[in-house]
């Protein structure tokens, strides 16, 4: 059972005592009717966040650089328990009568918290705190009395199943534990913020808003939400089924051209069950290529290949992302234009290898990069974005990691230019962040995602001080206000403890200062994954021979091991034709 967080200090008493007032009058006037309960409840509590949400918008706009996520955090929160009122109103069915007293109780109830807010923002999330943690406690005892009268238990209302993802037969069971959930979350996240807000008496009318030196942790969701991987997740106003993501495997079965091929839809349909699908490095332009038969989506014959497997994706109900990709110095003159020498930052040649048609060779010597054809590829990047959202990807992803072009502009073992974007962490930073910028303008920020490998050596890379670079770049992406930060840790493909790195510094600088979530990669199987407290977790290999892993992990079912030697190009062999699970 729940139990509330001990008081700490006066406004915290107020504050329990306010909360003990309100639990009391919903007890008194609908004792067991808990559907009518539920709605009183859930009219008080969606006035908090919106209160709350507005008055630190307006602070913000005053005073604050950046909202360090409140404001969305909040709202975010308004817009579930709006939704909370209105299943259970569904659920209650109250008159015209109990309707009306229910704008009623919200308007004043509006201007009551709104009062406490302006003066005693403090006190105010402490209330709502302590106010969830009551509703969880009316919630289960709702849930017991269902459970014990299998007549109660009706079928859920169809807002409920839409807004939720419940499934078609959801029962008033299934609404409850999701709203019962959802109000453990919302009690964390208050507590969490009246742990940060500091009641400055200095002012003689208005009390100031001032940060602490500690920045809260902010979790939308309870304990068990964030450990759970087969719940849906909300990336801001995309909702995907599960927290599992399917990572970018480069499987080369695209033509010669870079045309995604009607195997590939097929192969993508199949692993559609995936809360997100990163489709593939997917080359820029043809100088930004560096394998055989890898796609691109820089011609109209590749976008309407892409468009093709979008829609097989979307049509099983799935989420999908392309990553945009550019080789850089990883590359050889085969593919490109003309057979020229490849490009990078500073003209440093990889110990590398890479697959052309003849079969696996060193890389061609690269070619420092001119000043003016900079831009030129960071618009190349916007025009790849334009290309992606004609195919209709829900995202795309900038893939800032194996030791690809935007990696080697990020580290200074092979970045030693002297212009703009050398020298200073934030030089090196440049490039990355005005693909962002560019983006930016076809993809809104929260559309965005970014790929990184900070201690990864992957393709002959390393820094002389990863974690102070990455740190950098975290906190630079957050401020853009990206979806996510895709973070691979360890080396790509291998050992993930290779190096003594804070992975959890990276996600925490990346939220704390605007960016919405976090996701993990590299060597993680279903243990580890239900273990971390990272929002997403993205799988490799293990998705290449299991079309259906998210319900193989979700029900604890063997796992089909992947044929090594099919990886890279080929047919349906080792693509399309791994099973899904059967008993038989």
């Amino acid at each position: 059972m729940l139990e509330h967080r001990k008081p700490e200090n006066s406004s915290d008493y107020i504050a329990i005592l306010i909360t003990k007032f309100l639990r009391f009058f919903a007890d008194t006037f609908f004792s067991k009717r808990y559907g009518h309960r539920a709605v009183v409840l859930e009219t008080v509590a969606a006035v908090p966040g919106m209160v709350a949400g507005m008055w630190i918008h307006l602070k913000c706009l005053r005073k604050m650089e950046h909202d360090r996520g409140w404001i969305k955090i909040l709202l975010d929160e308004a817009e579930n328990e709006r939704m909370h009122l209105m299943t259970f109103i569904e659920i209650a069915k109250p008159n015209w009568f109990e309707r009306a007293l229910i704008l009623i109780a919200q308007a004043v109830f509006w201007h009551f918290y709104f009062i406490i807010y302006i003066f005693f923002p403090r006190t105010a999330h402490r209330i709502v705190g302590y106010f969830e943690e009551e509703a969880v406690l009316s919630y289960t005892s709702y849930l017991e009395q269902v459970e014990n009268n299998p007549d109660l238990n009706v079928d859920a209302p169809q807002i409920a199943i839409d807004y939720w993802k419940l499934k078609s037969d959801a029962k008033l069971i299934d609404v409850i534990k999701v709203v019962r959930e959802d109000e453990k979350g919302h009690a964390l996240v208050n507590h969490n913020l009246a742990d940060t807000l500091d009641e400055d008496s200095s002012k003689s009318h208005i009390k100031q808003i001032e940060l602490k030196k500690e920045e809260p942790k902010f979790e939308s969701k309870s304990e068990k939400q964030d450990t759970s991987r087969y719940q849906q997740f909300h990336l801001d106003d995309l909702i995907f089924f599960n927290r599992v993501v399917m990572a970018p495997l480069t499987r080369n079965r695209a033509t010669t051209k870079g045309v995604p091929t009607p195997m590939m839809a097929a192969y993508y349909e199949q692993r559609a069950s995936a809360g997100l699908i990163i489709a593939e490095a997917t080359q820029i332009s043809q100088q930004g290529q560096g394998y055989y038969c890898t796609p691109g989506i820089y011609s109209e014959a590749q976008t309407e290949g892409w468009k093709k497997v979008v829609d097989a994706v979307h049509a099983r109900g799935g989420k999908i992302s392309l990553q945009l990709w550019h080789v850089g110095r990883i590359s050889h003159n085969e593919f490109q234009p003309n057979q020229g020498q490849p490009v990078a930052p500073s003209a440093i040649k990889a110990n590398s290898q890479v697959f052309i048609s003849s079969g696996l060779t060193d890389v061609s010597e690269p070619r420092s990069l001119m000043g003016y054809e900079i831009p030129l590829i960071v618009e190349e990047y916007r025009q790849a974005a334009v290309n992606a959202k004609k195919a209709g990807f829900d995202m795309v992803e900038i893939h800032g990691a194996n030791g690809y072009l935007i990696d080697q502009f990020l580290r200074d073992s092979t970045n030693v230019r002297a212009d703009d974007y050398g020298g200073s962490i934030k030089n090196r930073t440049r490039f990355l962040l005005e693909i962002v910028d560019a983006i930016s303008t076809i993809y809104p920020p929260n559309r965005i995602g970014c790929r990184i490998g900070p201690s990864s050596e992957f393709n002959d890379i390393r820094d002389s001080d990863p974690q102070t670079l990455f740190n950098f770049i975290a906190e630079q992406l957050g401020q853009k206000g990206l979806g996510y930060i895709h973070v691979i840790e360890g080396q790509t493909g291998g050992d993930r403890n290779n190096s003594v790195f804070d992975y959890n510094t990276i996600y925490q600088n990346f939220k704390m200062h605007g960016g919405i979530a976090s996701m993990a990669n590299n060597g993680y199987d279903k243990h580890l994954s239900e273990k971390t407290t990272v929002d997403l977790v993205a799988f490799g290999v293990p998705f290449i021979a299991n079309p259906d892993l998210v319900y193989r992990l979700e029900h604890d079912l063997p796992l089909t091991d992947a044929d090594k030697d099919t990886f890279y190009g080929g047919a349906e062999k080792g693509y399309t034709d791994y099973p899904f699970y059967s008993k038989d």
